[in-house]
């Protein structure tokens, strides 16, 4: 995006994907490969229903995560009183034990009904 609005193809832009601010949100994160600086950071924000699957979409836009590149995890109070009913800690491991938790809730609320179809 130039200054003047213009909003430009990125095959043509003369920004770099490493110089550049990028934001995923949930619609273009799937899929999308940028070479982001080696040590950058991303901010990953937890809905209360978070799925194992769209969290590994979201994180996995940092290619180099765990090797430079980190991963920030934030939500609303609402995020992390579920967390703490799921684990007393408030770490990494009970933020995918969540997200593992609303996956397996969805696959049993919705299966049958997919079935059906």
């Amino acid at each position: 995006l130039e200054k003047s609005g213009r909003c430009l193809p990125k095959d043509i832009s003369p920004v770099r994907d490493e110089d550049a601010f990028v934001i995923f949100d949930e619609p273009r994160c799937r899929g999308t490969d940028l070479k982001l600086r080696t040590e950058a950071v991303a901010l990953l924000t937890l809905a209360p229903n978070i799925c194992k699957d769209k969290l590994m979409q979201a994180a996995g836009r940092l290619r180099k995560l765990g090797r430079n590149q980190k991963l920030e995890i934030v939500g609303g109070s609402d995020v992390f009183s579920k967390l703490r009913d799921l684990s007393n800690k408030g770490n990494v491991v009970s933020k995918l034990r969540h997200s593992f938790f609303n996956s397996s809730n969805f696959t049993a609320t919705n299966v049958l009904s997919w079935v059906m179809k």
